[in-house]
């Protein structure tokens, strides 16, 4: 977002724990709630969020 950010904030009822990372890590993927202002007006959107394969193309 030029000049701004966006704030991204999960849905704690959607979300889902994936223990299985080859790194160790506990990783969460779910819904999530996306919040901005742009031109002075807010915006508002959903999303899904996914951990990433962290190079293992």
């Amino acid at each position: 977002m030029p000049g701004g950010h966006l704030d991204v904030t999960p849905d704690p009822v959607d979300q889902e724990l994936d223990l299985a990372t080859s790194e160790g890590d506990v990783g969460k993927e779910g819904d999530v709630a996306i919040t901005c202002v742009s031109q002075g007006k807010p915006v508002y959107g959903f999303g899904c969020v996914e951990p990433s394969l962290r190079g293992q193309l």
